[in-house]
């Protein structure tokens, strides 16, 4: 088991490291562009279409907040991971 998880961590780091340059700069994007509280519109816009590009399914308004949302991607096989952004 030691040896399978030492590989998905190897993997999950590369996958890191080749989205670390634009991630860098989508938060450049979200630091020079501030939005008061429930109005961050253009971060959801820049977060929801980074996640979209990149294979995640993106629901937008959840929990009934307009600037909230839930993203998905994988195919339901293996650890589950979940990211809270504020």
């Amino acid at each position: 088991m030691t040896a399978f998880l030492d590989e998905r961590k190897q993997l999950a780091c590369l996958d890191i490291d080749a989205l670390a340059d634009e991630m860098r700069s989508l938060a450049a994007f979200i630091g020079t562009h501030p939005e008061l509280g429930f109005q961050e519109r253009n971060a959801l816009s820049a977060l929801s279409e980074f996640l979209h590009k990149h294979g995640s399914k993106s629901e937008l308004g959840i929990a009934e907040m307009p600037t909230a949302f839930g993203a998905q991607t994988g195919k339901g096989e293996g650890p589950t991971i979940a990211v809270f952004v504020e």
